[in-house]
């Protein structure tokens, strides 16, 4: 957790950077050549169209820590290049910045919620980082996210990571245990995904309003379709429901207008209300 002190400096930064910062950044742009981390807020703002960068940071090759909101809304910043012994990349490190593409190096073990949220530039990106869990909005509300490319370590994915993306399809890792809330809500290409099977568990509104995914198969180790979780739907046609399935939730099918009526497991307990509604 955030300490007083920590609240308190990283509060002050923001203050230096609001009333002047054109000073602020021509003082404090090169960093100096023993630091290990890029602080806080350190170019929060910052325009990096302007000379020396002209769209690119490179990373300096001592740098292991990025800190939290340390390009946070940096103008005109397309691409960052990661050395190869960055370890951790902090909370909204890079949210609402004009990066185009991305990659994680493996070096990395931490990357926190936010990191890359409202990058509405962003077209594709590579994880190679071997995290067990992708973080909560790491990606949401990139437009034009066409391709990511996830390790095959992880098990995770957060609540809202690709909310409101551009993803017409994507490659699940192969031991994924957890799909987040609203994690693909809005994914409006979405047409298709493969769920592992070893899935055990998948949000609320997952997949709400997806409204291109036509078919798909919920993996036998899922024993609850929760609320919302495919509402609007409205290209999908088929579902296959696992065979060990007891509850299915509220408004979970509502307005799947095309969907033919799946056939039920007999261990199938509860069907909630208007879990089929608009259903025909």
């Amino acid at each position: 957790p955030t300490t007083a002190l920590q609240l308190y400096n990283q509060n002050r930064i923001k203050k230096l950077i609001n009333l002047n910062p054109d000073a602020f950044f021509r003082e404090g742009l090169d960093l100096p050549s023993k630091t290990i981390n890029i602080p806080a807020f350190r170019f929060l703002y910052h325009s990096f169209n302007e000379y020396p960068y002209e769209g690119t940071f490179v990373v300096p090759d001592q740098i292991r820590f990025i800190d939290d909101s340390a390009f946070e809304q940096s103008n005109g910043l397309t691409q960052i290049i990661f050395n190869d012994i960055v370890e951790s990349i902090g909370d909204s490190a890079f949210e609402d910045c004009d990066l185009c593409s991305i990659t994680i190096p493996s070096s990395v073990t931490h990357i926190g919620s936010y990191c890359f949220s409202e990058c509405s530039s962003l077209t594709s990106a590579e994880i190679l980082a071997p995290i067990d869990v992708l973080p909560d909005k790491i990606f949401d509300n990139c437009p034009f996210l066409e391709s990511v490319v996830l390790p095959t370590t992880i098990t995770r994915l957060g609540n809202y990571c690709f909310r409101d993306c551009d993803l017409t399809s994507i490659t699940l890792p192969p031991n994924l245990i957890e799909i987040g809330d609203d994690c693909f809500l809005r994914g409006d290409k979405l047409t298709t995904i493969q769920l592992p099977t070893t899935l055990r568990r998948i949000g609320e509104g997952a997949f709400s309003d997806c409204i291109t995914l036509v078919d798909i198969t919920i993996p036998d180790g899922v024993i609850d379709i929760p609320d919302y979780c495919f509402e609007g739907c409205t290209g999908l046609t088929h579902i296959q429901l696992p065979s060990h399935l007891t509850h299915i939730g509220e408004c979970a099918f509502e307005d799947c207008y095309r969907l033919q009526i799946p056939d039920f497991p007999p261990s199938l307990i509860n069907i909630a209300e208007n879990a089929f509604e608009n259903v025909y």
